[in-house]
């Protein structure tokens, strides 16, 4: 049994199927085929190089897994090689020009924010397959517990990389079952079988290089088992809703369209609280170790993130492909690179001093970071930030009052704590009890 409904016309926003009723949409041809094969070549490289992979007779989109069942079990899910992907972040072409973005877009009608929560997944022929085949209960993802907002707030987005046929180890969902919940979901062993199916429910499909598949991340889904002889590779974006906060745990976005990081726009403020001098690396590392202006507020990395030279690296990258800062040779030579703002990284970090912070978890770290850029830099209206900020408590603090449903009152307490904490530090904006 497969299924090809919840699918949309390449380039179409019109949408059959319902995330909130199915759980789970396919888009068919909704990325640039040559595009996603330019992100594939790199792992395909270097799987050649290790010998475990070769070009494939059943077409030039597939790839014949030639490793044995020891090589299965060190490049499975988010291992081995799958790693160096990762962190060569060969994914960049689907993701910095907002290619990702309107994929999710157009098939969920809902403004997106991704989350550097990206991996790629290989999934072998079964013959090949570790021998250990612990029993599995189809699973639910849990990585947007770090987030806010409510299940249906997120979204995963699940890229073949190559074609795949509904049992080369392609997706299978539970259909709807993130609404009707059961106490134990059917069993799967090394993955779903053709028996399981027709049997137990389970809903597959087959996909070619373009396709893409937008889910929940609370629907039941697992993998089919992969009868054939080639690999499958795929790649997962994760992300929210646009209009809620983005987390210290979503990282950073390599979208450029996307709005910048935390750590983009401290940077950003930290620069125009001297305009006419250039920051080099050192200078902006030294300013977010413990001690330094930013680091002192928010210390990196905050959770879900890489090592702090790595995260501030990301960021000033981030930056110079957007075009708000500039790099240039620094004046005292020795190879060293100083930064600058642009104009558009200016009005951008002025933008993220003005914006209120609605995040509940980042009152005490972020708000106090903002008054502290703001008066050192002191082109921002200081009393206009405050009174924002104190709007955006107002109806913060209902909430914080309120008990959520099975809450131990721990949470509850530090909520309101955390609120009032805030309205203190507000309080004393206007006088010198605020960093310099």
């Amino acid at each position: 049994m497969t299924t090809e409904v919840r699918s949309v016309e390449a380039g179409s926003v019109a949408r059959m199927g319902s995330l909130d009723r199915d759980g789970w949409l396919i888009g068919r041809q909704v990325l640039p085929p040559e595009l996603v094969r330019r992100v594939r070549q790199p792992l395909v490289d270097a799987l050649q190089k290790e010998g475990l992979v070769e070009p494939s007779p059943a077409g030039a989109d597939r790839v014949r897994w030639t490793g044995g069942v020891e090589d299965a079990r060190r490049h499975r899910n988010g291992s081995g090689v799958t790693n160096w992907y990762r962190d060569e972040l060969a994914f960049l072409p689907l993701v910095q020009d907002g290619h990702v973005r309107r994929v999710v877009e157009d098939l969920w009608g809902r403004p997106a924010l991704l989350w550097d929560n990206t991996a790629a997944f290989l999934k072998v022929p079964n013959s090949s397959s570790p021998p250990e085949r612990t029993e599995w209960i189809g699973h639910t993802d849990t990585w947007q517990d770090a987030g806010i907002g409510g299940l249906s707030d997120h979204f995963d987005l699940w890229v073949p990389l190559t074609d795949i046929g509904p049992f080369d180890g392609s997706l299978a969902f539970h259909t709807g079952s993130h609404v009707a919940r059961a106490d134990r979901y059917p069993r799967t062993s090394h993955g779903v079988g053709p028996a399981q199916v027709a049997d137990e429910g389970w809903e597959v499909a087959g996909y070619s290089v373009g396709d893409a598949v937008l889910f929940r991340p609370d629907v039941v889904h697992w993998s089919a088992v992969n009868t054939g002889l080639d690999l499958r590779i795929a790649v997962v974006f994760r992300g929210q809703i646009a209009d809620l906060p983005l987390p210290p745990a979503a990282g950073m976005s390599w979208d450029r369209t996307q709005a910048m990081s935390t750590t983009e726009s401290s940077i950003l403020a930290l620069l125009a609280t001297q305009p006419g001098v250039g920051w080099t690396h050192r200078e902006l590392n030294r300013a977010f170790t413990p001690a330094g202006m930013i680091g002192r507020y928010l210390p990196l990395p905050p959770p879900g993130q890489l090592n702090r030279t790595n995260v501030l690296g990301q960021a000033v990258d981030m930056l110079v492909t957007r075009g708000a800062i500039v790099s240039a040779d620094h004046a005292d030579g020795g190879g060293l690179h100083s930064y600058s703002l642009t104009e558009t990284g200016r009005q951008a970090g002025d933008v993220w001093l003005a914006t209120p912070t609605r995040l509940v978890a980042e009152l005490m770290t972020v708000v106090p970071l903002r008054l502290a850029l703001a008066r050192a830099g002191g082109s921002i209206d200081l009393a206009g930030m405050v009174r924002s900020q104190l709007e955006c408590l107002d109806r913060l603090e209902e909430p914080a009052e309120r008990p959520p449903p099975g809450d131990d009152g721990i949470r509850q307490s530090w909520r309101r704590a955390t609120v009032h904490g805030c309205r203190e530090i507000l309080t004393a904006a206007g006088s010198a009890t605020i960093d310099r």
